[in-house]
């Protein structure tokens, strides 16, 4: 079988609210893009629930791809990502793959979406950070107890006393002169996670698994760090760098990966009604996706995405979304 390299694919990661992520793959649904999917396996997701995310799809192919328990901060998100990678780079030769999270939405129609990057070939669509002491000390010093000191649980003397361990580990590696930069000679870099990268640029992520894994394994946050400080590595993948500058995270920016993420007001921001406005900004800087949406309490939001993407059909208005 011929294997076509004028394809694009989607790599979602979602937790929940799947009437929200069937909106966001059907959003997607284009003849030269295939979009595959990774439902957390702590979520609840039976077939019923996979016929459903598909049944307003008629032109790409959807593949879900093996689930796994994911937590906040931990390397299981970068595990997702890998998996995700692997699985859509053994199916076919993609000139991009962009990874979303189920929160994600396109701001422009897909043929929009389709056609800059494919006049815009080989590049990497990354947002890049400034890498302080505390980004350096997320990879010089080995974590512990991670999925346990995510803010949102519940129970904060569990939060509390990861918090404490952690800290007294740093301490004696600290005394120790532990330093893993140094010990694996890295150059530390820090970008949102979420991406556009050429077929070229994932071959190298894959090609560097077991270094990555070695690396980040028992750093923070990981997902941030793996693909900035992998392309620090080799120069000619650097190059390749859309927007080489760190953009200031404020309002009707352009950012390096295309994604008009709310820093500014959050951390991030979820969008809600009324709204609008500031997305109109961020589409209109030359963005093409945004996050985070939360539908579940945001009518007026969606029906304004589906707007935005020429999808005002009787299926979303009567409310399946």
């Amino acid at each position: 079988m011929e294997r076509k390299t004028d394809r694009q694919a989607y790599l979602i990661i979602a937790f929940n609210n799947f009437k929200q992520l069937s909106m966001l793959i059907s959003l997607l649904d284009y003849p030269y893009t295939d979009i595959f999917v990774l439902i957390d396996k702590k979520s609840r997701f039976s077939d019923s629930d996979r016929k459903y995310l598909v049944s307003g799809i008629d032109k790409s192919n959807v593949y879900f791809v093996p689930r796994i328990n994911t937590y906040w901060g931990d390397f299981s998100l970068v595990n997702a990502e890998l998996i995700l990678f692997e699985n859509a780079y053994k199916t076919n030769s993609y000139s991009y793959y962009h990874l979303l999270s189920g929160s994600d939405m396109p701001l422009v129609p897909e043929t929009t979406i389709f056609d800059f990057f494919d006049k815009n070939r080989n590049k990497i669509f990354i947002n890049l950070g400034e890498v302080n002491e505390n980004v350096k000390n997320r990879v010089r010093y080995r974590q512990v107890f991670i999925k346990y000191r995510k803010r949102s649980k519940k129970n904060k003397v569990i939060v509390y006393s990861a918090k404490v361990a952690n800290k007294l580990f740093i301490i004696l590696q600290k005394i120790l002169k532990i330093n893993l930069i140094k010990k694996y000679k890295v150059e530390v870099g820090i970008a949102s996670q979420w991406v556009s990268l050429d077929q070229d640029t994932v071959k190298l992520i894959l090609d560097n698994k077991k270094w990555i894994t070695k690396v980040f394994s028992k750093s923070i946050c990981s997902d941030e760090l793996f693909i900035p400080t992998l392309l620090n590595r080799y120069p000619k993948y650097k190059e390749k760098i859309w927007k080489k500058d760190i953009i200031p995270n404020k309002s009707g920016e352009l950012f390096g990966n295309l994604r008009y993420i709310n820093w500014w007001s959050g951390s991030p921001y979820t969008w809600k009604d009324g709204d609008e406005m500031e997305l109109d900004k961020g589409m209109k800087s030359g963005n093409l996706f945004s996050r985070k949406f939360d539908f579940s309490n945001t009518p007026q939001l969606r029906n304004y995405i589906i707007t935005r993407n020429n999808k005002l059909n009787r299926k979303f208005l009567k409310g399946k979304l």
